[in-house]
């Protein structure tokens, strides 16, 4: 049986501890909006996407659009030289994978942080983090909508990784385009839970509200390698289907929560300003094990 579960952190952020920050004027206006589409391959991860449903076909294929909202950083603050020079912002996604009547159409809204592994006078080829909460699911029923194994709940997590090559058309116009991995899950807040999980190319124009920027080089001061010592609590709750025949079907995929919870605490040395290792340990308790329920 797998186990998920919600963690709730609560952590002292030390990394940037030894970062500085200088003034300058071009931190002002940075912002830029993008839109992007995709189209790409649905991954066949359970028997709901391999046919199992009332189509009777596979669900392999979807098609994605998504407006995102961002502010290029310049190199006011150290840290922003020391990822060279990222952006970040927010953003709304909207899916479409060819099944609505089983799967819904989608939305989400998510933020995102994207920097570049390298960056050129014209271009820079970067990394994409993207992570945000998911509406409009057609979520399984046991009545009207019995195979859709893949989402549990209306709702779900994104988890969105990928790459990306950005070229400057203009002073105003990026082209981008780029590949990534999406993954939708409520973590098992409600069964059946098997996920979705998508891989697509995608393409990008982006505006920016600004003109070139003159990005900040300051000299960065040597790390100094320090400790720190992080304690974390969590808690969630694990949803559990009746394993029964006496009852009836809605109560038996309605379930029953168990609560999770416990706390870890590690000793890191951070090794370099992005950087750490580190060692620890947990102390957990879930409510699934041993539960039983009378029906």
């Amino acid at each position: 049986m797998k186990r998920y579960f919600i963690l709730l952190h609560f952590i002292p952020i030390l990394n940037f501890a030894q970062s500085k920050s200088i003034t300058n004027n071009n931190d002002k206006g940075t912002f830029s909006i993008l839109a992007m589409y995709q189209n790409g391959y649905v991954f066949q991860t359970n028997k709901f996407l391999r046919g199992s449903n009332s189509e009777k076909d596979t669900i392999n294929a979807f098609q994605a659009a998504a407006i995102k909202f961002s502010k290029q950083t310049n190199g006011d603050n150290q840290w922003e030289q020391i990822y060279n020079y990222p952006n970040y912002g927010i953003g709304i996604y909207l899916a479409d994978f060819y099944n609505p009547e089983e799967i819904g159409t989608p939305f989400s809204f998510f933020g995102f942080f994207n920097a570049p592994f390298k960056r050129w006078e014209k271009s820079s080829f970067n990394y994409e983090l993207g992570f945000g909460a998911t509406f409009n699911w057609k979520s399984f029923n046991p009545l009207t909508n019995k195979y859709n194994i893949a989402l549990g709940a209306g709702e779900s997590f994104l988890i969105d990784l990928g790459i990306n090559f950005q070229y400057n058309l203009t002073n105003k116009i990026d082209l981008i385009t780029g590949i990534s991995l999406t993954h939708f899950s409520n973590g098992a807040l409600k069964k059946p839970n098997y996920g979705l999980n998508t891989i697509a190319p995608k393409i990008s124009l982006k505006y920016k509200f600004y003109n070139q920027i003159d990005f900040n080089k300051q000299e960065i001061e040597k790390y100094f390698p320090q400790n720190e010592w992080l304690i974390t609590i969590f808690g969630g709750v694990k949803n559990v289907i009746f394993d029964s025949v006496n009852i009836d079907i809605i109560d038996k995929y309605q379930g029953v929560y168990f609560p999770v919870m416990g706390i870890t605490t590690a000793i890191n040395r951070q090794i370099t300003y992005k950087s750490k290792i580190g060692l620890g340990m947990s102390l957990s308790y879930n409510g699934v094990i041993n539960a039983q329920v009378a029906v």
